[in-house]
Order: structure tokens, then C-alpha cells, then sequence
């Protein structure tokens, strides 16, 4: 009797990129499931395999104060402590910590003013990470509300990572529909809308992958 064969994502082929698509105007090396795998299983140490921690750190002062407006009667939790929530039911089999926020003083940071935002320089951050590594973890990430830049010839970059070191940062900063009001005090409001919480959680998901070479297994998405 014969049995119909399962397709699965190794056999699709990817369809021609669109016109606004990164590949359209990028050159990128083709990659199949099977020599991802290798890949990010030769990126991923020994050592940190073993580790089942996620510290997320955050950057600048807004973290202290910042909460999320749940329901109609006013309810409310901390914007950190829902993501870090989210990130623990998405990331299965690993704990999720958030650490104490780091001040941009502290992070000794290079900044600089563009747009009308300051933006933090994202080599000096993985400095900062790669010197405060917990021995327990498997990653460590920053996340800000800040804006970043990873060199001087770049207007801005959501977030970057550095896989073979296991850090990355990301900002949740033009997620928020407030980032280019003239009004600096409606974007520094202590409140941070459900939109902006959401859109968060989706890039800080795919940050914390994107550190580890991809945490997500295409077959199961």
C-alpha cells in the first residue's frame, strides 16, 4: 500500500523576493535547514549549550517606571515584567531573567545626537554585556528604548548580535508610535501602550534567536 510522503519546510523552495524585499538588493550565500543546523550548532559552545538562562538587560532609565495599562479598569504591570513573561513561554525549557537596568552613565557608552534622538553605539554595549556575563547563562541581550547606531556611516539599526559571543541589543525605541513627536514629553510618558508592548515582544523574541544564530527551528514556526 502506498503511503503519501510528508512535505515538509526542506522541500519548499523559497519564492522570488519582492521588489521591497532585503533580497532583492542584497547579496546573500543560500542556505538550506540541514547546513543552518551545522552552522549554529558549530556557533553555539559546549559550555554555554549546557546553560538554560536568558538574561535580559535593560538600558537607560525609562525601565524603572514604564508600565503597560491592561484593561479597561486601569490594571496595570510592568512593561518588563510582561515581556520577560512572553519571552519565558516562547523560549520553552529555558528561564528567563531580566537584571537590573543599567544607566546609559554606567554602560560608558558612545553617543550621539541624530534626527533629534540620541542614539547609543552598539560595539561599546556588547563591551559592556561581554564584561557582565552571568557563568550561568546562555545569552545575554540588551533591550532599550534608546535608539542605536553600529558605526558612524549608519543613520540607525533596530538591534545587532554577535552569535559566537552570545550577546545581542535591541531597540523597542521607533516601535513606539511617540518616537518622532516634536513633544519630548509625550514620548518620555511613563505609560507604554499595548501596541508598543506587542510589537516589543515579536522583535525581542526574534532578537534573543537572532543572537543565538536562531533559537527557532523553521519547521516548527
Amino acid at each position: 500500500m502506498a503511503t503519501a510522503s510528508k512535505t515538509t519546510v526542506r522541500d519548499l523552495a523559497l519564492p522570488e523576493p519582492d521588489e521591497d524585499d532585503w533580497l532583492s538588493s542584497h547579496s546573500e550565500m543560500k542556505e538550506t535547514h540541514d547546513s543552518w543546523w551545522q552552522r549554529f550548532q558549530s556557533v553555539i559552545s559546549p559550555v554555554r549549550e549546557r546553560k538554560k538562562k536568558i538574561y535580559l538587560v535593560p538600558l537607560g532609565e525609562k525601565w524603572a517606571t514604564s508600565e503597560v495599562e491592561l484593561d479597561k479598569i486601569g490594571t496595570k504591570e510592568s512593561f518588563l515584567s510582561l515581556l520577560q513573561r512572553f519571552a519565558s513561554v516562547f523560549f520553552t525549557g529555558f528561564q528567563v531573567v531580566v537584571l537590573s537596568s543599567v544607566s546609559i552613565a554606567e554602560l560608558k557608552c558612545k553617543t550621539r545626537r541624530h534626527g533629534g534622538h540620541r542614539q547609543l553605539l552598539i560595539p561599546d554595549i556588547y563591551k559592556y554585556l561581554q564584561s557582565k556575563w552571568p557563568s550561568d547563562a546562555f545569552c545575554v541581550v540588551g533591550i532599550t528604548m534608546m535608539d542605536l547606531y553600529p558605526r558612524e556611516s549608519w543613520n540607525y539599526v533596530f538591534g545587532q548580535a554577535l552569535p559566537s559571543a552570545g550577546v545581542g541589543v535591541f531597540s523597542f525605541a521607533r516601535y513606539d508610535p511617540l518616537f518622532h513627536e516634536k513633544d519630548s514629553t509625550k514620548a518620555l510618558s511613563s505609560n507604554t501602550s499595548t501596541l508598543v508592548l506587542w510589537r516589543s515582544c515579536k522583535f525581542g523574541e526574534f532578537g534573543i534567536g537572532l543572537t543565538n544564530n536562531s533559537l527557532i527551528d523553521i519547521e516548527e514556526m
